[in-house]
C-alpha cells in the first residue's frame, strides 16, 4: 500500500491540479466569449505577449508565488495534512495553490501565507519526534502486570497512531514518596 506521505501528495497535486484547471477554463471561457462578440482574439493573443513583459514587471510578487508554488510541490517541502509553523503561527496544511498555503491552526484558526514565504515555513512532520512518558502507579501494583498493561497500550497505539517499532516500556524510573514510576517511549518517525 502507500504510506501516509505518498497519500497526502496525491491529495495535494490534485488540488494542485484542479486550482490550475479552474483558471484555464476561465481563461478559455473568456477568449471564447470575446470571439463570440467578434473580439479578434488572435491579435489578442499576440498583443498580450507584449503586455506580459509589462505585466510581469508589475506582478513580480504574483510570479514570485507561482515559482515558489511549483518549487513547494518538486521539492516536496510540504504537503495537505503536513503540521507546519509559520511566524509563530502552527497547523495544518488544508489547502495548497498555485499562490499560497492556508494553515489550519487547532482551535480551527485559519492562516493564509504567500508561498513566496516559504523560506520562514518550517515542516514539523518531518521531524522525528519522542516521547519519554513517566507513568506514575501505587505501590500495592506488581511490576509484571503494570509492564504488561504498558506494554498492550504501546501496542495499541502503534496500531491506531503513526507511532514507530521503536516505542517501547523501558522499565521502573522512579521511587517517589506516593508511587512508582514507569517510563515508556513513544516514537513517531518522519513520515517522509
Amino acid at each position: 500500500g502507500k504510506t501516509t506521505f505518498e497519500k497526502k501528495k496525491r491529495n495535494t497535486i490534485i488540488k494542485l491540479l484542479q486550482n490550475i484547471f479552474k483558471y484555464l477554463i476561465f481563461i478559455f471561457a473568456v477568449l471564447y466569449i470575446l470571439e463570440v462578440y467578434g473580439v479578434d482574439t488572435k491579435s489578442l493573443i499576440a498583443g498580450i505577449g507584449v503586455a506580459g513583459v509589462v505585466l510581469g514587471l508589475a506582478l513580480q510578487d504574483f510570479l514570485k508565488d507561482l515559482i515558489s508554488g511549483l518549487s513547494i510541490m518538486l521539492d516536496n517541502y510540504f504537503v495537505i495534512g503536513d503540521i507546519v509553523e509559520f511566524d509563530g503561527f502552527t497547523g495544518e496544511v488544508i489547502e495548497f495553490g498555485l499562490k499560497s498555503t492556508k494553515i489550519q491552526a487547532f482551535n480551527g484558526e485559519v492562516f493564509s501565507i504567500s508561498n513566496r514565504n516559504i523560506d520562514k515555513i518550517k515542516n514539523i512532520s518531518q521531524k522525528q519526534t519522542t516521547w519519554f512518558i513517566s507513568i506514575p502507579t501505587a505501590y500495592e501494583e506488581k511490576e509484571s502486570k503494570v509492564s504488561e498493561a504498558l506494554k498492550e497500550a504501546i501496542n495499541k497505539i502503534i496500531d491506531s497512531t503513526d507511532a514507530d517499532q521503536e516505542s517501547s516500556y523501558l522499565g521502573i524510573d522512579e521511587f517517589s514518596d506516593s508511587s512508582i514510576k514507569y517510563m515508556i517511549k513513544i516514537g513517531r518517525a518522519s513520515c517522509r
